[in-house]
């Protein structure tokens, strides 16, 4: 009875999908735009010192740029789902993440914050009219290079969720396998893949019901491997 108890309250944890997938977007595809102005500013100004190229990019820092982004996203997320109809749901898979963004204008809301931030620095003289003539200049092969990374991004991710799937059906022939050694590698792979994707609600809760069971195992020298965990858990 206490193993049933101890598997009913892990599965009852309340998970907020939303904000875990509008974090997980921020911090990834924020992390690609940032990269990709940080080596455009680098290609824009080969003339320039090191040190001076060290300035423009804190001063864009300082100007706001990485909030702006972010805020480039949340509405791309905001505008894409509305247009998509799914204003209050979860994303129910990589492809719709994707979608949702192109909906949402996403190149455009980052060049956007890009345009805001530069021309705040100029008209403080925080920046050369020319290097925001440069940068504004190649603003288009910045815009590129975050269009292209960001699909790429999805790209791998999906090729992540494929080995996820992959390791929870290894999973479960392990499990009816009585092979503890199969269920702790297929967790451990599940575990380094997992990071790699958007939070997606089938996904996670899958995952929650192999570490349980795989918890119930470990601290019952008796545990017997019956099915009933598996229905008890849920199918996965």
């Amino acid at each position: 009875m206490e193993l049933i108890q101890n598997l009913n309250n892990n599965l009852s944890e309340d998970i907020n999908i939303n904000n875990l997938q509008n974090n997980f977007l921020k911090s990834n595809i924020g992390q690609i735009a940032n990269t990709a102005i940080d080596i455009g500013i680098k290609s824009l100004m080969p003339e320039f010192i090191e040190n001076e190229v060290i300035d423009v990019k804190n001063a864009i820092i300082n100007g706001g740029i990485k909030e702006g982004i972010n805020t480039a996203i949340e509405n791309a997320i905001n505008l894409g789902k509305n247009i998509l109809g799914i204003n209050n749901s979860d994303i129910k898979s990589i492809g719709e993440a994707k979608s949702i963004l192109e909906n949402g204008n996403l190149i455009n809301g980052i060049s956007k914050s890009m345009d805001f931030v530069l021309e705040g620095l100029s008209d403080n003289n925080i920046i050369s009219k020319n290097t925001f003539n440069l940068i504004k200049g190649g603003k288009d092969l910045i815009l590129n290079n975050i269009s292209t990374n960001v699909e790429n991004e999805f790209e791998n991710e999906i090729k992540s969720l494929k080995k996820i799937e992959k390791y929870i059906s290894n999973w479960e022939k392990y499990y009816s396998e009585k092979n503890m050694d199969g269920l702790n590698k297929e967790y451990k792979k599940i575990e380094k893949q997992i990071k790699n994707i958007l939070p997606l609600k089938n996904i996670i809760n899958n995952i929650n019901k192999i570490e349980n069971i795989n918890e119930l195992i470990k601290n019952n020298e008796n545990f017997d491997f019956s099915e009933y965990y598996l229905d008890l858990a849920g199918s996965f």
